[in-house]
C-alpha cells in the first residue's frame, strides 16, 4: 500500500485529535478521552506560555479548564505522574506497568540512604502515617548528602528515595512543591497488587 504525504499528514492530524481543533467535548471525561488516545502527555509544572500538558489538552478539548486535569490527578486519581522518558501524566490503569522502577530502586535505597539515615527515614514515614500528606518543608532539612543529581539535604533525598521506590506517592502539588502520602492511601490495593511480567513492563 502506498500512502501519499498529504494523506499521511491528514491521518496523523486526525489521529492526534487536532482536526478539527478542540473537537473533544469539554469536561474531565474529554480529558480522559485524550489520554486514552495519546497514552501519555509530558508533564511540566512550569508555566511559561502555559504548562505543557495544559497546552496539549487545550488544543484538543473544548473550553479546556486546567482544573479538570487537576481533578483527575489529585481527587479522582484516574491519572498519575511517572517517568515515561520524561516526566509524564498517564492513565492510572497503567500504573502496574510502571512499577518496574520501584522493584529495581527499592533494594538499592533500602541498603543506601534509608539505612544510612534510618532515624530520618523512619520519622518521615511515621509522621506521614499519622498526620497525612506532607512535604519536605514540614521537616528539618538535615545535613547535606551526595545525591544522584547533586548534593542535597537528607530530608529531600529520603523523600525522593521513598518516591522512586513506590513507598510514597504524590498526593498533590502546591505550585511546584510536591506533597506526598503513602502509596497505599493514594491508589486501590488491587491495583497496587497487580503484577505484570518485567518483560512486559519494559
Amino acid at each position: 500500500m502506498e500512502v501519499s504525504a498529504d494523506d499521511a499528514r491528514r491521518f496523523l492530524v486526525a489521529r492526534h485529535l487536532l482536526a478539527p481543533p478542540r473537537s473533544v467535548q469539554g469536561g474531565p471525561e474529554g480529558v480522559l478521552e485524550v489520554f486514552r488516545r495519546l497514552g501519555s502527555i509530558q508533564f511540566d509544572p512550569l508555566g511559561v506560555a502555559g504548562r505543557n500538558h495544559d497546552l496539549v489538552l487545550h488544543a484538543r478539548v473544548a473550553d479546556y479548564d486546567p482544573a479538570w486535569c487537576e481533578e483527575l490527578l489529585y481527587e479522582r486519581r484516574e491519572l498519575f505522574e511517572a517517568y515515561n522518558k520524561g516526566l509524564s501524566l498517564l492513565p492510572t490503569s497503567e500504573l502496574p506497568w510502571y512499577s518496574v522502577s520501584w522493584q529495581f530502586n527499592k533494594p538499592r535505597f533500602e541498603a543506601g540512604i534509608l539505612a544510612e539515615h534510618a532515624e530520618v527515614a523512619t520519622g518521615i514515614l511515621e509522621r506521614i502515617r499519622t498526620e497525612g500528606p506532607l512535604s519536605t518543608l514540614d521537616f528539618e532539612r538535615g545535613p547535606t548528602v551526595d545525591w544522584w543529581w547533586a548534593p542535597t539535604n537528607v530530608t529531600r533525598a529520603v523523600f525522593e528515595a521513598y518516591s522512586v521506590s513506590g513507598v510514597l506517592g504524590l498526593s498533590r502539588r502546591a505550585g511546584n512543591r510536591r506533597i506526598y502520602d503513602l502509596m497505599e492511601r493514594l491508589f486501590p490495593a488491587e491495583l497496587l497488587a497487580q503484577t505484570v511480567p518485567v518483560a512486559e513492563q519494559y
